[in-house]
């Protein structure tokens, strides 16, 4: 049962990360619920599920004409490989915005690096699917607090 809750999980994000309509954190709530003491462990192994299709995306942008992708998106231009570059994807694989579908893409035309990209990316996904995984237990709280 665990070995095919994982796989799940990973799979799920998988498709998730590549194919925007399939929604990670529904697929990772249900999981959790499911088997609430795996809750934090199936975090972590979606957020990875999610950067190795991320990661695809951001190799494939990086055969794409660069200049056409930074001229279209000018306000999320980095013109430095410095902080700002994973602020940008840490901001963006946390709460969206940009959508880190779009900027997995044109992240090499922006100045980021493939580590930076991972990394923050990871970090931001694992925040991400973190508080999720606390959704259930925050719920159940808040109604025992109403109930009382």
């Amino acid at each position: 049962m665990t070995a095919a809750l994982f796989f799940a999980a990973l799979s799920g994000a998988l498709v998730s990360s590549l194919v925007p309509f399939v929604n990670a954190e529904l697929l990772l709530l249900g999981l959790a619920l499911a088997a609430p003491a795996s809750a934090p462990l199936l975090a972590v192994v979606v957020a990875v599920g999610q950067m190795l299709g991320k990661s695809a995306l951001f190799l494939g942008g990086s055969r794409l004409p660069q200049a056409g992708i930074a001229k279209r998106l000018p306000r999320w231009c980095v013109f430095d490989r410095g902080p700002r570059s994973g602020a940008l994807v840490g901001v963006s694989a946390l709460v969206g915005l940009p959508p880190f579908y779009a900027l997995s893409i044109a992240a090499p035309a922006l100045g980021v690096r493939f580590s930076t990209f991972v990394v923050m990316g990871l970090a931001g996904r694992l925040l991400r699917f973190g508080a999720v995984v606390l959704l259930p237990e925050l719920f159940t709280r808040v109604a025992r607090l109403g109930g009382a």
